[in-house]
């Protein structure tokens, strides 16, 4: 816990333990008002006490509400940012980790722990100080009658932590059902489900999963409403108990002379108030309990090893090679890559494949994105986790098939350094001066959808962004996979010529489906089944089936 959190919670257990002890004072304070009211005593004295030390109870809370309010703001503000922090550290295959994942999500949710967690401690402090403060007073007048009340409390306290537990597990039933249940009506209310809904007719299908869902959703609500008619029951018939129990044991001491009225009902209000007290204590018992989690879910993100970056240098990239690469995503056991090795150089190279055979995850095994199961990965001879991943990173460019639509100006999706030099020669190649000049204003028109001004741009014309992006970064290597997947052919073919041009005498790296357009590379890996089954120039991989096959087919297929 951070220091100044631990010097917050410290404060409000203090206070809240002043507070437990004025409330146990406040009994002598009310007898002392209600007895001088009776018997024509020092009246307004003990009325001045009364009310001067409830308005110092309300100024301290006044003071202490809103100093904890605005801790838990900052403590919110300040873990959300280290949780954010940290995501940004970690790498593809961290996050790519179905348990960091799940982490992640569960530390985000907890990002609040912080009122529940030091409100509920105070309060407990303050509690226990009011309940054993009242039963040492209650002791003093009759210790018999004092272990008989203690036993009452407990028996109430039991009631309320079996009641709390059971109702808790009724409602996270319920609320699972009512999450499935939202879903299915979904499907029969979004606009998005209706035209494949009614073709297929599946409407009966997913109103009976609807029906059946908010029928255990009503089930569960029932019986919770049910276990606290009992609880409540329950409630009110020991704390009946409680109140015939004070009237008989302390009536007697009024008779006796032991005690003033004035005592009595302050003891007896007291006793009300312990009701309240002992049901909220377990209740925020419970929320301390859940913030305790909440907490624990923060820390162990936070503490999750991630720490992958090297400390040597990266001026340029030469080579890259891969030595026997094995490698399986997280959480599987399925290999995707079977012991690949091979040496890439300055030059044109296409990767071709099946669909399945490893290209994608290649790519991101050369990028860096993630680390062999076994093998090795080297650059310029160097294990790749031995240098800085900010300069590997600086070293290569990529151009996705999905390119992500940033919500930005023309100008700062081409380069987020929005004081770098427009590539004119490039935005002429690749005819992006044709959708600058049909835009209001120009690279500084925002292409955000929800800008008012907003500009809606073609599936290709995003792509070419895309790959203006990948092929103006000053970069060793350049990774386009499958860039053309949403381009016409017209366009296409323009982008083969700027590769040609734009990345001579570079290492680069052509994935596609289309065998036409690797061809023209230097060298093409064939993959197969996690595995290079060739490699060679597009005329020496001609004279193997599995290529030339491939290549054939595709052929006649434009043919």
């Amino acid at each position: 816990m951070k220091k100044q959190n631990k010097v917050f919670l410290a404060c409000k257990i203090l206070t809240a333990v002043a507070l437990g002890v004025i409330s146990i004072l406040m009994i002598t304070i009310r007898s002392n008002l209600l007895d001088s009211a009776m018997n024509k005593g020092d009246f307004f004295r003990s009325l001045l006490i009364f009310v001067a030390v409830n308005a110092a109870v309300v100024i301290v809370g006044i003071f202490e509400n809103y100093f904890s309010i605005k801790r838990y703001a900052e403590n919110e503000s300040e873990t959300m940012k280290e949780l954010v922090d940290k995501h940004l550290s970690m790498s593809v295959e961290d996050l790519d980790n179905r348990e960091i994942k799940e982490k992640f999500d569960r530390a985000v949710s907890g990002g609040d722990y912080m009122m529940d967690y030091s409100e509920s401690i105070s309060f407990l402090f303050k509690a226990a100080v009011s309940i054993f403060g009242t039963l040492f007073i209650f002791f003093r007048i009759d210790s018999k009658s004092t272990l008989a009340l203690f036993i009452i409390l407990t028996i109430f306290a039991f009631i309320e932590w079996k009641s709390s537990k059971k109702n808790a597990e009724i409602w996270v039933n319920y609320r699972k059902n009512m999450r499935r249940a939202n879903y299915f009506s979904n499907v029969l209310i979004n606009p998005i489900f209706s035209g494949e809904r009614k073709i297929f007719n599946t409407t009966d299908f997913f109103k009976n999963k609807f029906d059946n869902s908010f029928s255990d959703a009503a089930k569960k609500n029932e019986s919770l409403g049910f276990k606290r008619f009992v609880r409540d029951f329950s409630y009110d018939f020991v704390f009946m108990i409680l109140i015939l129990f004070f009237i008989r044991t302390f009536s007697t001491e009024i008779s006796k002379g032991n005690i003033s009225v004035g005592t009595f009902t302050s003891l007896f209000y007291q006793i009300v108030g312990l009701r309240i007290v002992v049901s909220e204590a377990l209740g925020r018992y419970f929320k301390f309990v859940n913030a305790k989690n909440k907490k624990k879910s923060v820390d162990e993100f936070l503490e999750e090893n991630t720490d992958l970056d090297g400390s040597k240098n990266l001026q340029k990239i030469d080579t890259i090679e891969f030595k026997d690469v094995h490698f399986s995503y997280p959480g599987s056991t399925t290999e995707v890559l079977k012991g690949v090795s091979f040496k890439l150089e300055r030059k044109s190279y296409g990767l071709v494949g099946e669909n399945g055979s490893g290209k994608s995850t290649l790519t991101k095994l050369i990028l860096g994105l993630y680390r062999p199961t076994s093998g090795k990965i080297l650059i310029n001879g160097v294990d790749i986790s031995e240098y800085k991943q900010d300069e590997i990173k600086k070293e290569m460019s990529i151009v996705m098939q999905n390119s992500y639509h940033y919500p930005a100006t023309l100008r700062e999706n081409f380069d987020f350094n929005i004081n770098s030099d427009i590539n004119e020669h490039l935005i002429k190649t690749l005819k992006l001066d044709e959708v600058r000049d049909k835009l209001k204003k120009g690279y500084d028109t925002n292409l955000s959808q929800s800008s008012k001004d907003a500009v809606s741009l073609s599936g290709g014309e995003w792509q070419k962004i895309a790959i203006y992006r990948g092929l103006n970064k000053n970069s060793s290597l350049y990774v386009l996979d499958e860039p053309n997947a949403l381009l016409d052919p017209v366009s296409e073919a323009k982008l083969y010529d700027v590769y040609k041009k734009e990345l001579r005498d570079k290492m680069s790296i052509l994935i596609s489906h289309r065998l036409g357009a690797t061809k023209e590379m230097d060298e093409i890996l064939v993959l197969k089944d996690g595995k290079i089954l060739h490699s060679g120039s597009h005329e020496e991989l001609m004279k193997t089936e599995y290529y030339s096959t491939i290549y054939n087919t595709q052929k006649e297929m434009y043919l």
